[in-house]
């Protein structure tokens, strides 16, 4: 009996490690769509654009981060990290429910952002310049954080096929919508880019939609705002990380915006293009990893920490590859990318493999401390980096350029990685004593 019990989990163990392989590979495969569209949609910008729209579409689309990121906070990851607690029969029903959410939300803030769209251009008639790209970031603040809610879903289903879909359609409609606009006459712009973003992400949504078949005939608004006060709990310190997170991240972006201009803005995501590939396999693990880390939270909390630090010393290992890599083949790789129109782009690309590297050493600690809605002390965490990365940003741009904008960003994400790791600590020794 013992040798029947002992090969059944043997069995279950392969069943699990191969739906794991199987769900990673398909998840790779969707970041590769995905982030591979966006990038090689940046590879035609950056050549098509002057450096200045280069900046101001690298500004417009920092803009969509940051609403996705507060959505994301408030909702996304909230409904990835309740869900194991649900009852099986519960979930399709809470998702619906979150989605209905997420529109409101979404419609909300778009009557907003209309409203004050429109005083500003009444108040300061110069920047009716900017009122098309304005109105087309808006647009694709929605239809990113749309679409984000149904590939969040799909993971959290373990449907990652779902998610391959979405992407496979933004891709498509990406390219389909880019080439019409490439046969005009006046050529692309930066208000038509960004409007080929959203319009691309809203088609994806759209499909999502028709793929996942949520009961929204279902949802009851009590419901709704009962999901909405379990959400806010943790969603209230994933805001302030969220937006901290952003502070950090972008801070190259509107610092030197505001200091150098969009056309540094431009040199300096032109650059970030370079290390764009090695950023998939991070997102693309990410969006697996947290579904399956907070279900070992409910079920073997000493697995998911280690599973999390085999995760930070593989990316880590990762990046110092693809450094050396581009320090060898550094002339390629930027010819190849971003052509001819920018010059003496190997030292701000080997400051972005510095920011690489500190980033993905926090990348199993970050999952970790979510899925054990931590919000709180990540947002504490990030907002102290964050200070710094802005604070080493003023200070090196000047007598660095770009470059000490980048060193700033690289700065935070080390801060941030050490006290990230810290608090895990904190909690695995806790674990390991036998504390709660």
């Amino acid at each position: 009996m013992n040798v029947l019990i002992k090969l059944n989990n043997a069995i279950q163990s392969v069943k699990a490690k191969l739906g794991i392989a199987k769900a990673l590979s398909v998840s790779v495969l969707n970041q590769v769509v995905s982030s591979g569209a966006n990038f090689a949609l940046g590879i035609y910008l950056v050549r098509v654009l002057t450096p200045s729209e280069f900046g101001l579409y690298g500004i417009g689309f920092a803009i969509v981060l940051l609403y996705a990121g507060v959505g994301n906070a408030l909702f996304l990851t909230q409904m990835v990290v309740h869900v194991p607690e649900k009852a099986p029969e519960e979930r399709l029903p809470y998702a619906a429910r979150m989605l209905v959410a997420l529109l409101i939300f979404c419609m909300l803030t778009a009557v907003f952002a209309s409203v004050l769209l429109v005083v500003g251009k009444l108040a300061w008639p110069s920047l009716n310049r900017y009122c098309n790209v304005s109105m087309a970031i808006l647009a694709a603040c929605l239809a990113y954080l749309l679409k984000d809610f149904f590939i969040r879903h799909a993971y959290t289903a373990r449907k990652e096929i779902w998610a391959l879909g979405v992407n496979s359609t933004i891709a498509a409609a990406m390219f389909a919508l880019l080439f019409a606009q490439h046969q005009d006459v006046a050529g692309v712009t930066v208000t038509g880019a960004i409007l080929i973003f959203a319009i691309s992400n809203l088609i994806g949504a759209l499909v999502g939609l028709l793929l996942v078949r949520l009961p929204l005939s279902l949802v009851m608004m009590n419901k709704i705002v009962l999901d909405w006060k379990e959400a806010w709990r943790g969603g209230v310190w994933a805001l302030g990380g969220g937006v901290v997170i952003w502070s950090q991240s972008q801070a190259y972006v509107y610092v030197t915006a505001v200091i150098a201009g969009p056309t540094a803005v431009g040199m300096a995501n032109a650059a970030r293009l370079l290390i764009t590939p090695a950023v998939f396999l991070l997102t693309a693990t990410n969006q697996i990893l947290m579904p399956r880390l907070a279900t070992l939270r409910v079920t073997n909390t000493k697995k998911m920490f280690k599973v999390s630090e085999y995760v930070a010393l593989g990316f880590v290992g990762f990046a110092l590859l693809y450094t050396l890599f581009f320090v060898i083949l550094s002339d390629e790789i930027q010819a190849l990318i971003v052509g001819n129109k920018y010059q003496d782009l190997e030292p701000l690309v080997l400051a972005w493999c510095l920011v690489l590297v500190f980033q993905f050493s926090r990348t199993g600690t970050s999952v970790v401390l979510q899925v054990m809605k931590e919000f709180r002390r990540i947002m504490f965490d990030n907002l102290w980096s964050a200070i710094a990365a802005i604070i080493c940003t003023l200070l090196l741009l000047k007598p660095l350029g770009v470059q000490g904008a980048i060193f700033g960003t690289a700065l935070g994400e080390l801060i941030l990685s050490i006290l990230l790791y810290r608090a895990v600590l904190i909690h695995k020794r806790k674990t390991e004593s036998g504390g709660s």
